[in-house]
């Protein structure tokens, strides 16, 4: 199955109420915490800018109508937690920020490329992890693994990812991670202007 056979089952089957928001992050303020912290302007526009391609692909996921309910405050609140704020280049290289390892399984292998056969110098190594042609089908992957979990909440789905077998670490380090980039003032939502535009 091709990537593209996926797009009619996110349509419909990931679940929670992320329709009704409009998301929006703030690359500005991103800037600047990292440069408070000392980073060269060159690793600064790096980070920026995959933080940039992240959140534009997946913005047209979710207003082509692929993906409507995409929840870009989980989506992208955990791959900054997975990157390290996209310090990771290696995840950069593989357009992987998620922390994706080579899946299994058909639906979500499909999306994927071994790490292996993009680099063999990735972190030391041939790359454990999976790689992507773009972040779209970072997205994508993102999506299908998480259709079913509990976005209610940054506690609710760091609960459902540990359930689901996601992550090794505690709840509460996780969930640490989650909260970051929300507690910094990076992603922000309101709900849209009216019931009838939550399915625009």
């Amino acid at each position: 199955a091709s990537p593209g056979g996926f797009t009619g089952d996110l349509k419909t089957s990931v679940t929670g109420d992320a329709n009704k928001y409009n998301y929006s992050f703030d690359f500005d303020k991103f800037r600047e915490q990292l440069k408070s912290q000392g980073i060269k302007d060159n690793e600064v526009d790096r980070r920026v800018n995959t933080a940039r391609d992240l959140w534009n692909s997946a913005t047209k996921l979710k207003e082509s109508g692929q993906i409507p309910n995409l929840n870009m405050e989980l989506m992208m609140s955990q791959a900054m937690h997975e990157t390290g704020n996209f310090r990771s280049k290696a995840m950069d290289a593989l357009h992987n920020p998620f922390g994706t390892k080579f899946s299994s399984s058909p639906a979500l292998r499909a999306l994927q490329i071994d790490g292996a056969t993009l680099t063999n110098n990735v972190e030391g190594g041939k790359s454990k992890y999976a790689g992507f042609a773009n972040y779209e089908d970072a997205v994508k992957w993102w999506a299908i693994r998480t259709a079913k979990l509990d976005k209610s909440s940054t506690t609710a789905f760091a609960n459902s990812l540990k359930k689901s077998g996601y992550y090794t670490d505690s709840v509460y380090n996780y969930l640490r991670g989650l909260n970051a980039p929300l507690s910094r003032g990076l992603i922000s939502k309101e709900l849209k202007n009216t019931p009838s535009d939550y399915y625009a």
